[in-house]
């Protein structure tokens, strides 16, 4: 699992460089930016293929390590808490999965 662990952080600046985790401008006129839900729901399909990849390519070079998405899905909560806590230190009211 190390192995894994090192290789997933090696792809942090990888998916942090991403489209879908660029910031989101608030923009009155576009309903996908006024709330967290909405924010979400435009971005989560491309969020979740880009971690499925990052997941996928650091298990390529970690292959004995197990399956990627059960090894690493400590990480993807800490991600998704982190998503969660920006969003609401912005103001945007929190969606179903924030805690």
């Amino acid at each position: 699992m190390r192995f894994f662990e090192t290789q997933l952080a090696q792809k942090e600046s990888w998916l942090l460089g991403r489209p879908s985790m660029a910031d989101m401008a608030i923009d009155c006129s576009d309903p996908n930016t006024i709330s967290c839900q909405a924010a979400k729901a435009a971005r989560k399909s491309a969020i979740e293929n880009d971690i499925v990849t990052a997941y996928n390519d650091a298990y390529a070079v970690a292959a004995e390590e197990g399956p990627p998405e059960e090894a690493a899905r400590p990480c993807f909560s800490a991600i998704a808490d982190l998503i969660c806590s920006h969003a609401q230190s912005q103001g945007w009211p929190s969606c179903g999965y924030c805690p």
